[in-house]
């Protein structure tokens, strides 16, 4: 295989004996396997169909023993060995389904077309895209499939990154002795590595989009908002995709609350690091699981992500709403959006304290048909959440007085906690002069194209949270063998989402080639054009509005709650 890039290096394969050997500086390699060369060392990775991927990728030492809780250290080399990138690394610590778990996890995976060139005077280096998964900061993982997908380098020629962090009481954790969001650390030397590395595999460092979705996109948030990125200059464009601004980051004297309750759980005196870190890595993700049943609090954010990055007054100053208005955010082009039912699969657990758990079990093991919340419980909860607004609130959402609430509590959900916030935060960014680009996802996907969420989103007409990943990515193909496929409607669809998210990296709007949109038919966002793209079947079109007279109630209460 003759391929065009310095940095690869040639591989022949002599019964069981891999030589490797350099021929001016070009590349060739077995039909199954390429190598990389890079300060870090040589790295082996895997030859797909028009593409290379390098995956568990070391960018930093492993946070175990006593780099527990500690910032995390970068990866000065991988070893005098080829490294073997063919697999994926562990997943962080964290309860759920995934088996291949490990505190040794800070990993990301490079995806790259085979046309890229690296290195060098005038090389055609390619725009990177870094995706950070979601789950809450407690689950996810960089491998899974719904965005590992090689159509978006082999069909747009941009480089992905997917990236591991810390995760749950291991990635956000505050006492009197260690203190840190080393989850979002772990992030920022992710895109330290980027920046230091990803020309070797053809991309540019100075072309790069952070992406996220969920707590994903919450980090994306944290990053523009942070003292860090406004001095590093680490990425040039970022998109958040479902980011809930109006979760309130806690502060450090709530985070030192939860590490309170995590040594209680785990037997230990209270700032007793020894103690600590001398606990398995199971105990304390079983512990942190323990100590998410609280009584209600005062905040969503709380009662929802008590895991969540709290104010440390470095990485994270202040709130990033209160960042944005200010103007002390990192001035990078933006493409934020929302979906159109995202509280649907959560609503019942802000709810819960209003529930007995039997009829929160029924609820999601079925199809939510409203049954679940009676008058009286939805009009108690908002007296709750919002005390002396609650009446106000009321008007805008009102009790249907037919015991069938549910779907009144997701639309107040979704409006408080992402589309009115969303819509806050593309004000603020955009009054400063930034480019930034809206959208509203509203293609309710049939079951069989509906792999990232339980069956009655789709059953039901509805549109929830993480709905969008895979027509993002274009990934419903790896779902087949679980019967998911796309439809033709849904592949062009797909296919123009994929086009509009890499192009709007591509071209970094506002900032190279006198690009001012991803596409000719979406206006940037600003107040006096609230512009936002509404994907869907048949045709997406461009919007006005948002949902006005509801947004300017939230946003003249704030999103403090």
């Amino acid at each position: 295989m003759a391929l065009s890039r310095r940095c690869l290096l040639p591989v022949l394969l002599v019964v069981t004996l891999t030589v490797v050997f350099a021929l001016h500086g070009a590349a060739a390699g077995s039909e199954d396997d390429v190598l990389v060369k890079t300060p870090l060392g040589v790295a082996r990775g895997l030859v797909g169909p028009g593409f290379f991927s390098f995956r568990g990728l070391p960018y930093a030492e492993p946070p175990v023993g006593n780099l527990r809780w500690q910032a995390p250290v970068p990866k000065a080399s991988w070893g005098p060995n080829v490294l073997d990138a063919s697999a994926f690394g562990h997943c962080c610590m964290q309860p759920g389904h995934w088996s291949d778990i490990s505190e040794d996890c800070l990993t990301l995976n490079v995806f790259t077309p085979q046309n890229a060139t690296c290195g060098g005077t005038g090389a055609q280096l390619l725009p990177v895209i870094l995706f950070i998964h979601g789950g809450a900061f407690v689950n996810g993982c960089s491998r899974e499939r719904v965005f590992t997908s090689d159509f978006v380098v082999n069909s747009t020629n941009t480089i992905l990154v997917t990236t591991n962090y810390r995760l749950g009481a291991l990635g956000t954790f505050a006492n009197d002795i260690s203190q840190g969001n080393f989850g979002l650390l772990d992030q920022i030397t992710a895109m330290e590595w980027v920046k230091a590395n990803i020309a070797y595999f053809g991309g540019d460092p100075n072309r790069v989009t952070i992406s996220g979705e969920s707590a994903g996109a919450m980090s994306v948030g944290m990053h523009l908002a942070s003292p860090v990125s406004i001095q590093r200059n680490l990425f040039q464009a970022a998109i958040l995709e479902s980011d809930p601004f109006s979760f309130q980051s806690p502060s450090l004297n709530e985070a030192k609350e939860y590490a309170t309750f995590l040594g209680a759980y785990l037997a230990c005196p209270e700032n007793d690091m020894a103690c600590l870190l001398s606990k398995p890595a199971e105990e304390v993700i079983a512990a942190q699981s323990k100590v998410l049943v609280v009584p209600w609090p005062p905040k969503l954010a709380i009662n929802a992500l008590p895991w969540m990055p709290f104010v440390d007054g470095t990485v994270i100053a202040d709130q990033a709403l209160s960042r944005y208005a200010a103007g002390k955010f990192h001035r990078v082009p933006v493409l934020v959006g929302t979906n159109q039912n995202e509280t649907l699969t959560f609503a019942m657990d802000i709810t819960s304290p209003l529930h007995n758990q039997a009829r929160i079990s029924s609820l999601s093991r079925a199809a939510p048909d409203g049954s679940a919340i009676y008058d009286w419980e939805y009009e108690s909860l908002m007296y709750v959440l919002f005390g002396e607004h609650a009446l106000e609130v009321l008007k805008l959402y009102p009790p249907t007085y037919t015991g069938q609430d549910f779907y009144t509590l997701v639309r107040m959900t979704t409006d408080f906690l992402f589309v009115c916030s969303t819509r806050n935060a593309a004000l603020s960014l955009s009054s400063y002069g930034v480019p930034v680009f809206t959208y509203h996802f509203l293609r309710s996907a049939p079951p069989h194209t509906d792999p990232a969420n339980p069956p009655y989103c789709s059953v039901n007409n509805s549109v929830c949270h993480a709905s969008e990943l895979v027509y993002v990515f274009h990934s419903a193909s790896f779902f087949a063998d679980e019967g998911y496929a796309f439809s033709p409607a849904d592949s062009q669809l797909s296919w123009e989402m994929l086009r509009h998210w890499t192009t709007f990296a591509h071209t970094q709007p506002g900032r190279n080639n006198n690009a001012t949109v991803p596409s000719a038919l979406w206006a940037p966002f600003s107040s006096s054009n609230l512009a936002s793209m509404a994907f869907n079947v048949p045709q997406s079109s461009l919007t006005q509005g948002f949902n006005k007279l509801n947004c300017d109630y939230w946003d003249s209460i704030g999103y403090h709650f």
